[in-house]
């Protein structure tokens, strides 16, 4: 039997050398393969020696498996994290005021009236908001809608303008040719003042015109000028001076009476 197969190597040998060849080319397909992006290495390495070791013949290739995409739907399906809010502040939301059972108007029409009420009540001599705030307003003309905003910002004397960082918006947004909605946004107001000036703008946007009066936020509703006692009273002292200088003659009159009394005794 040796003879008749002479050149046959035994399996031990034959497999030596295909697991030698097979190591050659996977080291050749290795180096080619770093251009691959695409896969991970892991995989990358475990499927090309598969297909290396499937060249061997008696030598069974194990199998492999490569790891599952997760679907789309898998995907949409996770929930999202919220998005990081600065700490100690709270989203604002703007507040959409209700115009019912009030005169309404366009948007131009409430633009007018709110950007009064705001100069009159807020930013006159002596008003709540004139010292510290500073009164901004845009508005388009009524052939484009009206569209128009009002922005108190806060005053920054250090700046050339003095309008620093928004701290109460208006914005009025026309919704047909007689009628606009009004929404309010506290930014930076304190929570008080923010909604006495809310309470404002809803009595201004339904007609009313007046300032606010006998309001519980403390410095919202300006004082009346008290009197000054000081500018009468140099009149009372200059009136006593006066007084004073006309009845120094007095004392000559009873003089010359006293001489006249004198000489009539004389004469007696």
């Amino acid at each position: 039997m040796g003879n008749l197969l002479p050149n046959r190597r035994a399996p031990g040998k034959r497999v030596l050398g295909c697991l030698r060849q097979t190591a050659e080319r996977f080291v050749r397909v290795t180096n080619r393969s770093t251009m691959a992006y695409s896969c991970s290495s892991k995989a990358r390495l475990a499927l090309v020696g598969t297909v290396l070791l499937s060249g061997c013949g008696g030598v069974e290739a194990p199998t492999l498996s490569l790891p599952s995409v997760p679907s789309v739907g898998a995907i949409s399906a996770q929930p999202t994290a919220p998005s990081p809010t600065t700490p100690g502040t709270a989203p604002s939301a703007a507040i959409v005021i209700d115009q019912t059972g009030g005169q309404g108007g366009s948007a131009t029409d409430l633009y007018s009236r709110l950007a009064t009420g705001a100069m009159k009540c807020w930013f006159a001599t002596g008003a709540p908001l004139k010292n510290d705030y500073v009164y901004h307003a845009t508005a388009a003309p009524a052939s484009r809608g009206g569209k128009a905003q009002i922005v108190i910002h806060q005053r920054d004397p250090t700046q050339p303008n003095p309008r620093g960082f928004k701290s109460y918006v208006v914005d009025i947004d026309p919704t047909g040719e007689s009628s606009a909605t009004v929404k309010v946004e506290n930014l930076k107001m304190s929570d008080a003042f923010a909604g006495a000036m809310t309470n404002d703008i809803a009595r201004w946007t339904k007609g009313e015109e007046d300032c606010a009066k006998g309001s519980a936020v403390a410095g919202w509703t300006p004082q009346a000028p008290q009197p000054v006692a000081s500018a009468a009273s140099p009149a009372k002292t200059k009136g006593k001076k006066a007084h004073k200088a006309k009845a120094k003659p007095q004392p000559t009159q009873a003089k010359a009476s006293a001489r006249s009394s004198s000489k009539v005794t004389a004469d007696n």
